[in-house]
């Protein structure tokens, strides 16, 4: 709705209901007769009263003082002349005016919600002081004109000053910032053109870096599971640096536009993943070269200095978990892969496939606090032609999935993509419960009790089923870059 529709219903609305509310009080109040004498039927005055000289009523003169002559009516008796005039039909229809109003504004709150009919500059001044995101707030309400573009220049402009600057409770990119002005944020971004250089001034939000430290498995695997919340326009790449304790440091390219899953940084030996570190991203429009600006092009971010303030996996003082498998849990985790295009092959990029699975497949509440650590290969006549490495926490409060970066045989990949699909029985998936892998799917030390864990140890290989699309693959949230001192990556999903 446009700001003047919005003004004109809302102001055509509340002088609706005043003037038939006073129209519906003066028909009852009346006019009274001020000392007139009036028909009772038409109201046509009847002038001064006579008779003879007894002053009787019933006399003559005196009936003929009470007879109209505008309608001919007599009025029975002399009170009946000074009777105040009311209008109780016309009182009735604007009470029935006013409740239609009234429940016709009703209607619309409930479809459209109160601030549906409050102009945009009233939305602006509004958000700040309001702290609900629920359905009739000004927050959604401001969304849904940025969404259906319907805004002019200057009111995407205090829009996008609004989102930038958030407000004293909510600061740009706090936890609060993100759930009161996240949805506008992504309006915005979405509902703007990608070129649109106003959406430049998103960059002033500082990137939001969540980081968890993932504690020693069997195999001694730490890692730190690195995301990052920012808030770019999609015409724009990015790069992150992480700097461990002990010198080394690894590089991958961002996209926050990309699939959504985190950056899962091994660490070498002898570095905790409570230790510090430190962590730098920059930003600058994709596809840029290095010659054509000065730094590349590349704005930067202050740079983070931080430790993992929470752990997941198993303290060096917990037992190890104790190996379990039953046909449930086992026909479970075949459920999770049960896709008729459960591994997704694509005509390009990196990676090549990828694998579609519902982990919720595991959230029976027989499985509480059993831990998932899945080593998943694609093989070709029995060769591991393609790794992933993934787990996850099953049970009623089943955990997000995550995973380390897939490591693929590409010939191997573009012999499956170009076969016939008649051929695929070549070709098996095969699920393989791994211990150190299900070991950081454990929950972080602070959002735990201490209790025993139990890990799936089973094994079984079912047919493959592939989906070839003639595209180019995704793009990943993460995808990591060589780095002479970087660690090791440890494996794959």
């Amino acid at each position: 709705m446009s700001d003047l529709s919005a003004w004109i219903l809302s102001i055509g609305l509340f002088l609706g209901v005043v003037v038939l509310t006073a129209l519906a009080a003066r028909s009852v109040a009346g006019d009274p007769p001020r000392g007139r004498r009036r028909c009772p039927r038409c109201w046509h005055e009847l002038g001064p009263a006579r008779g003879d000289g007894d002053g009787r009523p019933d006399d003559d003169a005196a009936i003929a003082s009470r007879r109209c002559a505008e309608c001919g009516f007599t009025a029975q008796r002399e009170s009946d002349t000074a009777r105040t005039r009311r209008q109780p039909l016309r009182a009735a229809l604007a009470i029935l005016g006013v409740v239609a109003l009234v429940l016709a504004a009703r209607a619309r709150f409930i479809s459209t919600g109160f601030w549906s009919m409050a102009p945009t500059a009233i939305l602006v001044t509004a958000v700040p002081w309001v702290d609900s995101t629920e359905f009739d707030s000004p927050i959604r309400e401001l969304a849904r004109r940025i969404g259906s573009a319907t805004l002019d220049d200057g009111q995407i402009e205090d829009a996008l000053e609004l989102v930038v600057a958030g407000d004293s409770g909510a600061r740009p990119p706090t936890r609060e910032w993100q759930r009161k002005y996240g949805l506008l944020c992504d309006t915005l971004l979405l509902g703007m053109w990608r070129d649109d250089e106003r959406l430049l001034r998103l960059l002033e939000i500082p990137p939001a870096v969540d980081l968890v430290g993932l504690m020693a498995g069997e195999d001694g695997t730490h890692a730190l599971a690195i995301d990052v919340a920012a808030w770019w326009p999609s015409g724009l790449e990015g790069e992150a640096e992480v700097r461990l304790s002990d010198g080394s440091s690894a590089r991958a390219v961002f996209d926050p536009w990309g699939r959504n899953a985190p950056w899962l940084v091994a660490l070498p030996t002898g570095v905790a993943p409570s230790a510090a570190f430190s962590f730098d991203l920059r930003v600058r429009p994709r596809g840029l070269a290095a010659e054509d600006a000065p730094d590349g092009g590349w704005r930067r971010y202050e740079t983070i200095h931080a430790r993992a303030t929470r752990l997941a996996g198993r303290d060096a003082n917990e037992p190890n978990a104790e190996p379990v498998d039953s046909p449930a849990l086992r026909a479970a985790i075949a459920a999770v892969f049960d896709f008729d295009d459960a591994f997704v092959l694509w005509s390009q990029g990196t990676p090549r496939g990828g694998l579609r699975f519902n982990e919720r497949a595991t959230s029976e509440p027989d499985f509480e606090d059993i831990l998932i650590g899945l080593r998943i290969e694609v093989c070709e006549d029995g060769v591991p032609r393609r790794t992933s490495r993934i787990w996850w926490l099953a049970g009623p409060r089943v955990s997000r999935p995550r995973w380390f970066t897939p490591v693929e045989d590409a010939a191997a990949l573009e012999r499956l993509f170009a076969a016939d699909p008649a051929q695929d029985t070549r070709w098996t998936l095969r699920i393989t419960g791994d211990g150190a892998l299900a070991d950081l799917a454990r929950p972080p030390l602070a959002e735990r009790p201490t209790r025993a864990f139990r890990h799936w140890s089973g094994s079984f290989e079912v047919p493959l089923r592939v989906h070839r699309i003639a595209q180019p693959s995704p793009a990943r949230r993460w995808t990591p870059l060589p780095e002479p001192t970087a660690a090791p990556a440890p494996g794959a999903p």
